[in-house]
């Protein structure tokens, strides 16, 4: 694959830290991505972790003195489930922008482009492996 001078830089720098390096064809547009490393798995994680904690504490304390069957616990819930679906998607954004070498992914990016890469990622990153262990 021919790439131009500044994007073989990219790959090239990525390939130097120890990443494997990819291709995808996604509607037309070829992105370039690239494993992540436990470290970085780790400081993903742990920056969705510290944001769903948060968001636990301030439904807990919403729910602070309000009575088993009132209604508003319902909304509190309801409000925090949406928002771990929304740190999901940031945790899913964060991924992308590490992994992703090029293009980078713009406001201007297809809708499903971000979950396609996100899910490549982890598998190149050793995530979801369908590799069968061999018996000693």
């Amino acid at each position: 694959m021919s790439l131009n001078p500044e994007v073989q830089q990219i790959v090239d720098s990525a390939k130097a830290l120890g990443h494997l390096v990819y291709s995808m064809n996604i509607n037309g547009i070829k992105y370039i991505y690239r494993s992540i490393n436990r470290s970085e798995f780790k400081e993903l994680q742990e920056l969705m972790v510290r944001e769903a904690e948060a968001a636990k504490i301030e439904s807990d304390s919403k729910k602070k003195d309000i009575p088993d069957k009132d209604p508003r616990l319902d909304a509190i819930n309801q409000a925090l489930e949406t928002k771990a679906a929304e740190i999901r998607e940031k945790g899913e954004e964060r991924l992308v922008a590490k992994g992703v070498l090029y293009p980078k992914i713009s406001t201007n990016t297809p809708a499903g482009v971000s979950t396609t890469l996100a899910d490549r990622i982890m598998e190149a990153s050793g995530f979801g492996a369908e590799e069968e262990p061999e018996q000693l």
